[in-house]
């Protein structure tokens, strides 16, 4: 009987995400493609599709296939990987001297985040990777939209540098944000025995900045950005030009007649903001440094639990919604009759003059409760 010869065939199969080469269909002077996996996406039709990185179009299979050992052996300059960390040195390198101080402190700040994944090749970082990174930083949302801001920035100089394509940039911009931050403190109201024992403080300037901001319900950033000129003393009332939300730009806030020689005072010094301190927009991070300011004068304390304190007596002194909204710069609750309504400022300075009263019925329980040391009231603000 003959003989069968048979020879064996051994078949070596690329590891995971070395990418592959295939032929394209028609006559053409280059069908081979060499092509690399980077992710997937969500078709029309509601089902996963991959993402390709192509190399490059070739001749014959074996320069596709060369085109593709380069790439993985970190050689041909179209498709070497490149880390996050060098894009990002690259980056800083090329724009970082015409950064302000505040942009580079962010940009800093946004990166310090990212680092995790400074050695890792940008074509391997998919949407999921950076969204789990997301999650377990434990920053809240505003912060987390500087460091995709950065992410995005790039990327884009990634594709200008030929490291990436720009699909593959337009792909990482699908990743989502988790507003929620399991780390983040909450809001707490200040006590009423603590703002009475400001009030015996009041002649100190970080003190009445402290007192402005519990019985206007401003937000820090709009503070800061007051001028005079925005103050009319003899209405009682100045006017948010700046805010964050559109609900609280160009709103008129009313100033309580027990702030008023606080604010008058501020005005005879001259500067050129309504915050008492000349040298806060040299800072480089101006809302920084009257933070400090606040933590010396109320421990504890933050310049937003001011405003939650705000709004809270506000509410208990029975103020109705609508007259809270248009004083703290709330956004309506979608109610039609709320758009439409417009509050007087007399209404609203007095219900400001209402919860500021509070502090008086508190003044003789203090008194009692003195430090013969010291000669301070003795209190607790963290109570």
């Amino acid at each position: 009987s003959p003989r069968h010869y048979f020879r064996e065939v051994v078949i070596i199969r690329s590891p995971n995400g070395y990418g592959s080469v295939y032929k394209l269909k028609g006559k053409r002077r280059a069908p081979w493609v060499a092509r690399v996996q980077i992710g997937t996406k969500i078709g029309d039709n509601g089902k996963k599709q991959p993402v390709y990185n192509y190399l490059g179009y070739f001749p014959t299979q074996r320069e596709a296939k060369e085109c593709l050992a380069d790439y993985n052996a970190l050689k041909t300059p179209h498709g070497r990987r490149v880390t996050l960390g060098t894009v990002w040195a690259e980056y800083e390198a090329t724009y970082g001297d015409k950064w302000p101080v505040n942009t580079r402190r962010v940009k800093n700040a946004s990166w310090a985040v990212l680092e995790p994944f400074s050695d890792i090749d940008i074509n391997r970082i998919n949407v999921t990777m950076y969204e789990d990174l997301f999650k377990s930083s434990g920053y809240n949302k505003p912060k987390l939209i500087q460091v995709k801001s950065l992410i995005n920035l790039l990327y884009d100089f990634a594709v200008k540098k030929q490291y990436t394509t720009p699909d593959y940039a337009a792909f990482i911009r699908y990743v989502e944000i988790d507003a929620g931050n399991p780390n983040k403190n909450p809001h707490k109201r200040i006590p009423r025995e603590a703002i009475a024992e400001l009030w015996e403080r009041s002649d100190d300037l970080a003190v009445q900045c402290v007192l402005f901001l519990i019985y206007t319900g401003l937000r820090i950033g709009e503070f800061i950005r007051l001028t005079p000129e925005d103050v009319d003393i003899d209405a009682k009332m100045f006017i948010v030009r700046e805010s964050k939300t559109a609900a609280g730009r160009n709103r008129r806030v009313p100033i309580a007649d027990k702030l008023l020689p606080i604010v008058d005072n501020w005005l005879s010094l001259g500067y050129n903001n309504l915050a008492p301190f000349p040298n806060i927009w040299r800072q480089s991070a101006p809302a920084d440094a009257f933070r400090k300011r606040f933590y010396k004068a109320l421990p504890g304390y933050t310049p937003h639990d001011a405003r939650y304190t705000c709004v809270s007596e506000l509410t208990e002194a029975g103020a109705p919604q609508t007259v809270i909204r248009s004083i703290v710069g709330h956004k309506d609750s979608g109610n039609v009759t709320a758009r439409y309504t417009q509050i007087s400022d007399d209404l609203k300075l007095e219900w400001i003059n209402k919860i500021i009263l509070i502090y008086k019925k508190l003044k003789k329980k203090l008194r009692k409760n003195v430090d013969p040391q010291y000669g301070k009231i003795r209190i607790n603000v963290l109570c």
